[in-house]
């Protein structure tokens, strides 16, 4: 790849470059006709976006878009299961913990691996979470609170 796209490249990652909230792991590949771009964006804007911004930097090069976009218009969602979790930079308990949710937080899935998932929070944060404290059945309504300030414990009666 040449030193142009090489740095155009580099540019157009670097606007989605906050990886608590956004995603654009795309590779440009040339060909003799050709630029083919390839990877995984979060949601169909970030794919436009890149796509302008390729063709606005080179407009006489014919891009070729085989992006993988993760989002989509009716995605699964699942609720945490457990008391707490954590949401993790890379599938893997040593990863890096970027955030924690707890009981009954919804999440939506974008991608699968293994025993983890590729997931966004409610607030727009990514990571990966462990699929086996996630769970596809609505969390548990509430109908008593215990309001206690204090509790006097005895040895003995």
């Amino acid at each position: 790849m040449d030193r142009d796209l090489e740095s155009l490249l580099k540019m157009i990652k670097g606007k989605f470059a906050d990886r608590r909230t956004e995603l654009a792991e795309i590779s440009l590949e040339e060909t003799p006709s050709s630029v083919v771009v390839t990877g995984r964006v979060l949601d169909q804007g970030t794919k436009s976006t890149v796509l302008q911004d390729l063709s606005a930097a080179q407009p006489g090069k014919a891009w070729v878009d085989q992006m993988q976009v993760m989002r989509v218009d009716h995605p699964q969602r699942m609720n945490v299961a457990v008391n707490l979790t954590g949401l993790y930079a890379h599938p893997s308990w040593l990863a890096e913990m970027l955030s924690q949710n707890t009981y009954g937080v919804q999440v939506e899935i974008l991608e699968q691996k293994g025993d983890w998932v590729f997931v966004r929070q409610p607030d727009g944060y990514l990571g990966w979470m462990f699929r086996d404290y996630l769970s596809t059945h609505e969390p548990g309504v509430a109908n008593h609170r215990v309001c206690v300030p204090m509790m006097l414990v005895h040895a003995q009666p």
